[in-house]
């Protein structure tokens, strides 16, 4: 097999990819949602890279003619889950439906390749083997497209909401997350605009041997490098592994009679002068209100009291919305209203804060308390 220097810039990407991926997915990390998500990210460029080799050198091997537009499909869902992971503490609700056209497609191979078995049998369908995978890749390359647009736009308005508000990252950890993710979602979105030109140019000019895949397998091997090198070495986003053992010891130099008056602070921060009722609050704004070091109080809540920033303060508002909820008095108010009463500054973030700590919806939550009064 001769390499040309299109391939090998290829299997190079997809080598780098392939490590990364792998060396991730095995590593002690702070959040298991952010790990995952850049470990499996990282597994499906290496693929499309090694699939990328196989028709650039006419390998044509029937392992990447199995998975034939499989993987790519969970590519959309992985930049999103990586990017919610900065921002919330818990998983998003029914995370295994985003993947599933990934074992919808995996079906389908199934399907088509045990047709090709029935064939070559003398069985199978009326419609050749070939024709059916043509057929295949007519309807799923473009819904691949589709599918990952779908994430990128959720991705982008998630990302506005990446703020010092809505994490509990210090200052100088958010300016290089922040950095970082900038980098990260645009790249995504040039990734996403030359993948529709993939699927867009051949309509108009005649492909040759797939030549729109060119610039966009390109593309793709130095962001690779750019990753494993950029993110890795200078910015240290990509791999947060010692990032709870560092907290870990960070929390072990603090005397313990200061963490009782942290802690103690904080209860009091949150149930006689109610801070959480705005909706501005963060942690530096916090630390200012209790006079101690925002790195402390992050310490305090994530190792001491297993919360991150912003799920205590949102267990905080929760805890009130349910007391307005039920109050006869707040009669006239709507649940939105109540929500933003009690510092939320979205519908949205209030019914997921809610839901993750009653177990029910707001609405779900009034139903039931007069159920229980009626009985």
């Amino acid at each position: 097999m001769s390499l040309s220097l299109f391939s090998l810039i290829v299997l190079l990407g997809a080598i780098q990819a392939l490590l990364l991926g792998i060396t991730l997915l095995f590593s002690r990390a702070h959040s298991r949602l952010q790990q995952y998500a850049l470990a499996f990210f990282m597994l499906i460029l290496a693929y499309n890279g090694f699939e990328t080799l196989n028709w650039s050198t006419n390998t044509n091997s029937i392992a990447f003619q199995f998975f034939t537009f499989v993987p790519i499909f969970g590519l959309g869902p992985c930049v999103y889950l990586y990017i919610y992971s900065f921002i919330y503490p818990q998983k998003p609700a029914r995370i295994k439906w985003y993947f599933l056209p990934v074992w919808i497609m995996l079906a389908l191979r199934v399907l088509l390749w045990t047709d090709v078995w029935l064939f070559l049998h003398g069985h199978g369908l009326r419609m050749h083997p070939m024709a059916l995978d043509t057929w295949y890749g007519a309807f799923a390359e473009p819904l691949s497209v589709v599918y990952f647009w779908i994430f990128m736009v959720r991705t982008l308005l998630l990302f506005r909401r990446f703020t010092p508000a809505n994490t509990h990252l210090p200052a100088t950890e958010f300016t290089m997350a922040r950095r970082w993710l900038t980098a990260f979602v645009w790249n995504m979105a040039v990734l996403g605009v030359m993948w529709l030109g993939t699927i867009v140019m051949p309509r108009f000019w005649p492909a040759v041997y797939y030549w729109q895949y060119y610039p966009i397998e390109i593309y793709l091997a130095f962001f690779i490098y750019w990753i494993a090198f950029a993110g890795y070495q200078q910015i240290k986003i990509v791999y947060i592994v010692q990032q709870k053992a560092a907290a870990t010891t960070f929390i072990d130099s603090i005397p313990e009679a200061d963490i009782q008056r942290c802690m103690t602070a904080l209860e009091y921060a949150m149930e006689q002068d109610k801070l959480y009722l705005d909706p501005d609050l963060t942690l530096q704004s916090l630390a200012q209100k209790i006079q101690f070091n925002p790195k402390i109080i992050s310490a305090v809540l994530n190792q001491r009291m297993q919360k991150g920033f912003n799920e205590f303060v949102n267990s905080c508002r929760t805890g009130e919305a349910q007391k307005r909820l039920l109050d006869p008095a707040n009669k006239h108010l709507s649940i939105s209203g109540i929500a933003f009463d009690c510092g939320f500054n979205s519908q949205a973030t209030f019914q997921r804060a809610f839901k993750l700590h009653t177990g029910c919806t707001p609405k779900e939550f009034v139903q039931n308390h007069l159920q229980k009064q009626e009985n």
